[in-house]
């Protein structure tokens, strides 16, 4: 059995994955978006900037949303 502490941060880890996915998602959205208004790169540049992005941004965010108790 879990005890209330334990299900409360659960609930609120998964609160902040969920953010994180759809921050995530947007970022990911708004560059290809962005790069393809403004620049003549080609698919695969944009998609390999996109991802460069997001691995950069996953743990910016997470470390924003959900700070580890010292």
């Amino acid at each position: 059995m879990t005890t209330p502490a334990a299900s409360t941060e659960s609930r609120s880890v998964r609160r902040a994955e969920r953010t994180i996915t759809f921050l995530l998602l947007a970022l990911a959205t708004a560059v290809v978006v962005v790069l393809g208004l403004t620049t003549e790169l080609t698919t695969l540049p944009r998609l390999g900037i996109t991802l460069g992005a997001l691995v950069v941004a996953y743990p910016v965010l997470r470390m924003l949303l959900y700070p580890r108790s010292a």
